[in-house]
């Protein structure tokens, strides 16, 4: 599925089987806008009902198309603009969340550099799982559920190769180089910060204190080639970074990882709760270690979460990327 809104329409391609259906919509980017930024406002504060804002979207966005798509079947979505804000699994039909109805993965499209799947190296082949978090952050609130978060993944790891964990010193620039390059899972458990229009200003939290930048992390010494599994467990990851000043795009930390060779990234889209971001984890990696593919994994998670605590600012921050 393809989302493509413009000034004065919305146009949504559905593909199923070898047929494409474009459908046109009546509403323009700005509009959306409003009604994107009403819902994430809405689904972040646990006081308040986001099913108003979400059913309103489900109007414009999911029921020009709802009939063309079969039942229950996993769905990719490739969104443009404003929509790669959204989380689509909350958009609510006035019975369910869409989440409850198909598994979702949103299609961050083909590399521009044409490094895609055919391209991936092969061999050697990454294995294991690679553990990676800071939990005391200098000038930061402290995560105090991140050693408990990589400890319960630890448990679900498999047992050959041995799992790497690396918590807050151990977390350094190498350790993260190391476990890009050998691991084929690597999950982080972290600080990011967002500094839209700047890849230099934003950063993820190592351990001691250290930060990688956005721009450091997009160089070629973070090589994510081989890794099928990468989930940012931080705030904002799958964000878009906006435009810098010469009005060039800069891409969320989860697209410059699908851009560096990463074949699934699990990020956020805005600032996640700690406990509520560890339980939902672990649930995700019990499933994926039982089997599951990610987007499946992460869907089950949620509907876990939600039968626990049934507002989504506990479960519904968090999207599956993958790119062809």
């Amino acid at each position: 599925m393809l989302f493509l809104p413009g000034p004065q329409h919305l146009r949504i391609a559905v593909q199923v089987a070898d047929r494409t259906t474009v459908r046109e919509v009546n509403v323009g980017e700005r509009d959306l806008l409003d009604q994107v930024a009403a819902l994430r406002q809405a689904v972040q504060d646990p006081g308040s009902d986001p099913r108003p804002a979400a059913q309103a979207l489900y109007a414009r966005l999911w029921a020009p198309v709802a009939a063309l798509l079969p039942p229950d079947a996993p769905l990719r979505i490739q969104a443009e603009g404003v929509l790669r804000y959204l989380p689509f699994g909350l958009l609510h039909d006035g019975q369910s969340w869409l989440l409850e109805r198909h598994t979702l993965a949103m299609d961050a499209g083909p590399a521009p550099d044409g490094s895609g799947a055919a391209n991936r190296p092969t061999t050697p082949p990454h294995r294991g799982w690679a553990l990676l978090g800071s939990a005391r952050t200098a000038g930061l609130p402290a995560l105090p559920q991140v050693p408990a978060e990589l400890q319960a993944l630890a448990t679900l790891a498999p047992t050959a190769p041995a799992r790497t964990l690396r918590l807050d010193r151990d977390f350094t620039r190498a350790a993260l180089r190391q476990a890009l390059a050998r691991r084929s899972v690597v999950h982080i458990a972290s600080h990011f910060r967002l500094v839209p229009g700047d890849a230099s200003a934003s950063w993820l939290q190592l351990g001691g204190g250290q930060r990688v930048s956005l721009a450091e992390l997009a160089r070629p010494g973070f090589d994510v080639r081989g890794v099928d599994l990468l989930t940012l467990s931080a705030c904002e990851t799958a964000v878009p970074a906006g435009v810098d000043a010469r009005g060039s795009a800069l891409e969320s930390l989860a697209h410059v990882a699908l851009l560096r060779g990463a074949r699934q990234v699990l990020a956020s889209l805005w600032t996640v709760p700690d406990e509520d971001t560890a339980r939902l984890m672990a649930d995700v990696y019990r499933a994926y270690a039982a089997g599951l593919p990610a987007p499946d994994a992460l869907r089950r998670a949620q509907q876990a979460r939600m039968r626990v605590s049934p507002h989504p600012s506990a479960w519904g921050g968090f999207v599956l990327l993958d790119r062809p």
